[in-house]
């Protein structure tokens, strides 16, 4: 038996990819088109991680398995529930329309992590110039302007032992702080990106909003197990998997464990009031015995709300945070360096006016 190539199971699929693998997995079920050929020629147009996977995938449906399993085996690199809703899909014959909206659960997903730190381009670029200026005048200016300032008389030699150790360290100090923050966005943005390992959008990206930012977490969250919720039922998975599957795929430990103890109740036929940690709008609809119809409409309409309420709290973040950053982070740099060079002129003109 042939395994998976570790370099797929290696690490999770980014938001893009898993929306483009599924857009050609729904075009080709609409269009009746064998999967296997059309991911095979995927793979042949499309280079880089994705086309490998659609070549893997392809590969293994031409050698008569089932999608589900195929998707199964891949591991870690999807999402915990896409290979259910693959399942549900190919078992309900629905699949273009299942695979779908994974999709556009995951573009949306994409898009407003993409509005957030696109929002905070210009003010790290000001951080960034600002830094670059401020090590320049420690390195180059500033020991001449401590001299000066011991020559006339306007302070102790202190300030000359100072200047004398900043331009020591500034060498290592000064690209080391942009590099280690630059890594540090680098990672943020990777591990965003990443939405088999069920992690959030901004993951400790709060500059002063974090009230906001984990309110808006939680909605986007609360979305898409809304969302997943959804695909699986009307997808005919049985209701304490769906919920145990969704729970588990949204990235909270919370939602998890409330998930999981729901499954387990609902198995078990209890009456279920409310659950620690999992959503009590969500653990309504799903326990108040409505027909499937009206359980999708909740859902959808329970997601379209806690939609509705991230984009809400990231038009705010996406405002106010770079505004924050702008006058009180950049600000505070920008006044540091005037005071830097500035401020020993301002002394020593002070001094000269004095009578001797």
């Amino acid at each position: 038996m042939t395994t998976v190539s570790t370099s797929l199971v290696a690490r999770p699929i980014t938001l893009e990819q898993l929306a483009a693998l599924s857009d050609e997995i729904a075009a080709l079920a609409r269009a009746g088109v064998p999967i296997d050929r059309g991911l095979a020629e995927l793979a042949h147009e499309m280079p880089g991680r994705l086309g490998k996977m659609a070549g893997e995938i392809g590969q293994r449906l031409a050698e008569g398995r089932p999608l589900e399993q195929v998707v199964a085996e891949l591991g870690s690199s999807l999402p915990p529930a896409y290979c259910s809703v693959i399942a549900a899909g190919v078992r309900s014959g629905r699949l273009s329309a299942a695979v779908e909206g994974i999709s556009q659960t995951a573009r949306r997903i994409g898009q407003l992590r993409n509005a957030i730190y696109l929002s905070l381009l210009y003010p790290l670029v000001v951080l960034l110039l600002t830094w670059l200026l401020a090590m320049l005048v420690l390195a180059k200016l500033g020991p001449v302007f401590a001299r000066m300032l011991v020559e006339f008389d306007v302070t102790g030699p202190w300030i000359v032992d100072a200047y004398d150790a900043a331009q020591r360290h500034v060498a290592w100090i000064g690209p080391l702080v942009p590099l280690a923050f630059g890594a540090w966005l680098a990672w943020a943005w990777y591990r965003a990106g990443r939405l088999a390992a069920g992690l959030e959008l901004h993951p400790l990206l709060s500059f002063g909003a974090v009230r906001t930012l984990g309110r808006m977490q939680r909605a986007s969250r609360l979305a898409a197990l809304a969302d997943l919720l959804a695909l699986l039922v009307e997808n005919s998975v049985p209701l304490p998997e769906a919920v145990e599957l969704a729970s588990t795929a949204v990235g909270s430990p919370a939602i998890a464990t409330g998930g999981t103890e729901l499954a387990e109740r609902m198995r078990r036929g209890e009456t279920v009031e409310s659950v620690t940690g999992f959503p009590s709008l969500v653990a309504w609809a799903l326990t108040c015995g409505q027909s499937q119809p009206r359980l999708l409409r909740s859902l959808a309409r329970i997601a379209d709300v806690y939609r509705e309420e991230a984009s809400r709290r990231s038009a705010w973040l996406a405002a106010y945070v770079p505004l924050f950053l702008v006058i009180f982070v950049c600000g505070g740099f920008v006044f540091c360096y005037a005071l830097m060079t500035l401020g020993p002129w301002i002394f020593l003109m002070k001094r000269l006016a004095l009578p001797y």
